[in-house]
């Protein structure tokens, strides 16, 4: 079974989807799923810093108390699923070069960890993913070699490979992410519950 998963460092849907996903496939006792992380560019040319409270008040004009609801549902919603999300500490950041790093790793067969250790790095430990130093050390992490890595930062082939995936997503309905496809056929998009996930694997595996 082919799944490919579109979604953005700095989307905490994205980090309760993909978890979504993983317990789902237990659940119906699919194996060796080929799991492809894809790119779609949430602000593409953004590179404004600062926090993540910060940019959802200016971009999105929410209120504090609206952040703050936001946040809490999704830090219970996480810590529900095993998932530690710490707003207080992500820093938002444009991530263009961050997408041109896992089209780099893709091709070394490390896609899927350098997303997971990406997010990790965003929501759990408050790391900077506009900052070409942190992406380089982040990606030696997950194995990829470092001077390899700062030239996929700045690789122009890199960056059109993911503006590419994230038209691809466009073509098949997404708006937002996560959105997700199983074998070409079935579409899901968003966070949505296990139970959702479930039916359409089911339904994709023809059980």
């Amino acid at each position: 079974m082919k799944i490919d998963v579109w979604s953005d460092f700095l989307c905490p849907y994205c980090v309760l989807g993909k978890k979504q996903l993983e317990n789902a496939l237990n659940k119906a006792g699919i194996t060796g799923a080929d799991i492809e992380m894809k790119s779609f560019l949430l602000n593409p040319g953004h590179q404004e810093g600062g926090s993540m409270r910060k940019h959802l008040m200016e971009k999105y004009g929410y209120s504090e108390a609206q952040v703050q609801q936001s946040f809490d549902g999704l830090t219970q919603a996480g810590n529900q699923l095993g998932v530690p999300l710490d707003f207080e500490k992500a820093i938002h950041a444009g991530t263009d070069r961050a997408h041109a790093l896992l089209q780099y790793a893709k091709t070394q067969n490390l896609g899927k960890e350098l997303n997971d250790r990406l997010q990790k790095a965003a929501y759990t430990e408050g790391q900077d993913l506009g900052d070409d130093a942190v992406l380089v050390k982040l990606a030696s992490e997950v194995g990829l070699d470092k001077e390899a890595s700062r030239i996929a930062l700045d690789s122009a082939e890199y960056f059109e490979k993911a503006r590419e995936e994230y038209e691809d997503s466009l073509r098949y309905g997404a708006r937002g992410v996560p959105f997700f496809v199983i074998d070409n056929r079935f579409a899901i998009s968003g966070a949505q519950s296990e139970e959702v996930f479930v039916r359409t694997l089911n339904k994709a595996a023809g059980k």
